[in-house]
């Protein structure tokens, strides 16, 4: 009985818009005062949420979400989109392939899936209304394409899995490298099937020369680069993942200076986008262990 009540709370405050770290910290806090009494609540309420995010892998998590705002900074989404259009925008559906690849492409160095659809939105999204694309086609590609940030590593949710599940954060890491791509190949047969079905719905787009083709993967590689530094270091075992999110870090920095796109303000609004959303982050997972408290108990 007092498990039904503590679901029908937090599904209530769920479906109320409450924030979701809210919600379910109010109905664990009522499971414990429900079953322990003020007493253990209080308790709780002392070790858990500390405990909970004192682990020095969690410090990964703002670091992957400050390289994704500094990628954004650098203003690369723009060019690998480009490059994917130039490569394949000739195609029945290019431009929606194109998509894919770039939502890929930042997905690898984001691990935000909240990032990469904005990202998406404003770059894609745009472009394929503008060559006849429908609304819906184009606004469902960008919503899918930006669920690979949550696979694709270094997704914040794995990291945030494997803490939870006191797993080694680099092995699952690698582990979602696979299944990310299997899902971002799906896409594409699903484009496929769309073109053959609904030939009309999927314009080509224009030809580019090789030397467009050259210069714009020229311009684009430096994202495939910092990929390489995040992802290599933890595959071969060269640094932990706290450590490979540092140097993606500082690759991103490197990347917007050289760019010449740093500015203070940009910076600040980085600096505060990554604060905002590690916030939330880690006050779901302080949460989410008072409800297990209550669960173990």
């Amino acid at each position: 009985m007092i498990v039904l009540v503590v679901v029908v709370l937090l599904i209530a405050l769920i479906l109320l818009r409450a924030p979701v770290a809210f919600a379910v910290f109010a109905a664990g806090l009522l499971g414990l005062v429900l079953t322990g009494g003020f007493a253990e609540a209080i308790h709780s309420m002392e070790t858990s949420p500390f405990a909970s995010v004192r682990k020095n892998s969690l410090s990964a998590i703002p670091l992957f979400i400050l390289m994704a705002q500094l990628m954004l900074m650098s203003g690369l989404m723009d060019k690998v989109f480009d490059a994917a259009r130039a490569l394949v925008g000739r195609m029945p559906g290019g431009t929606a392939i194109a998509s894919v690849g770039a939502g890929t492409a930042f997905g690898a160095v984001s691990g935000s899936s909240t990032a990469a659809a904005a990202t998406l939105a404003q770059t894609s999204t745009l472009r394929m209304l503008k060559e006849g694309y429908t609304k819906e086609t184009s606004t469902a590609l960008v919503a899918v394409v930006g669920t690979l940030a949550a696979m694709l590593p270094p997704s914040i949710i794995l990291v945030f899995y494997a803490v939870t599940a006191e797993a080694p954060v680099g092995d699952m890491l690698i582990a979602g490298l696979l299944p990310g791509l299997m899902v971002a190949v799906s896409m594409l047969v699903v484009i496929a099937i769309g073109y053959f079905r609904r030939p009309d719905e999927m314009p080509k787009g224009t030809k580019s020369s090789m030397k467009e083709k050259a210069v714009l993967f020229l311009e684009s590689s430096p994202m495939i680069l910092v990929f390489l530094c995040v992802i290599g270091a933890i595959f071969f075992g060269i640094v932990t993942p706290t450590e490979s999110a540092a140097v993606g870090v500082l690759a991103s920095l490197i990347i917007v200076v050289g760019r010449k796109r740093w500015s203070a303000k940009g910076f600040s609004m980085a600096v505060l986008a990554t604060v905002k959303t590690s916030a939330m982050i880690f006050a779901i997972i302080m949460s989410a262990h008072v409800l297990g408290d209550f669960l173990t108990e």
